[in-house]
């Protein structure tokens, strides 16, 4: 199931970030940036991108407290944005590139024709990580919109995007320390907070 969710997802579900990879310089700035701002769409998957040598390895790991309480959902659910991935790079470049790894740390699935077909490769499973490996050059491919303008607009949206969800947890920091060190006995007042 998430393979085929993964195969119909397209930029704009990722919101703003789904805008930035749209006008974006290529595929692999795109990732980059998209990755960085990840926080700004999902909180149930760790995604990274690692540049060695001449690949790019892309990590999509779900949350501790996801595979915690349902293992097997969160291993299905890496299939999402993997799947979504190779989309995603069709869409932005009207190419179709294929990595030349793709890594699960699960068991390995009874039938995997459909990982082979999406991804033009076999993949491995109970590997160390769930991880896609590309060669860079084939991610250093341009993308059809690129708007330097709207790229730069957006990003700065993430940015304060960013900037004001820490804010926010700082503030909730406080309070909660405010709490539990005064008020040991008693419930604190709105104004005292």
């Amino acid at each position: 199931l998430g393979l085929h969710l993964g195969e119909k997802a397209a930029p704009p579900m990722l919101g703003q970030a789904g805008h930035l990879q749209q006008s974006s310089k290529d595929v692999l700035t795109a990732f980059k940036k998209t990755f960085h701002f990840s926080r700004t769409f999902t909180t149930v998957y760790d995604s990274r991108i690692v540049e060695q040598k001449s690949d790019s390895w892309l990590y999509y790991e779900p949350v501790k407290a996801w595979s915690d309480a349902s293992p097997e959902t969160a291993r299905h659910g890496v299939n999402i944005p993997f799947a979504a991935t190779m989309n995603f790079i069709r869409l932005l470049s009207a190419r179709t590139v294929h990595p030349i790894k793709v890594m699960y740390r699960g068991e390995r699935e009874k039938d995997t024709s459909e990982h082979e077909r999406i991804f033009g490769v076999k993949p491995s499973f109970n590997q160390d990580d769930n991880c896609m490996v590309f060669k860079t050059k084939d991610l250093e491919i341009p993308i059809l919109g690129y708007n330097p303008q709207l790229s730069a607009m957006i990003e700065k949206m993430l940015q304060e995007r960013v900037r004001e969800s820490q804010d926010g947890v700082r503030f909730t920091m406080k309070v909660r320390e405010a709490i539990s060190s005064n008020y040991q006995f008693d419930f604190p007042q709105l104004e005292n907070i």
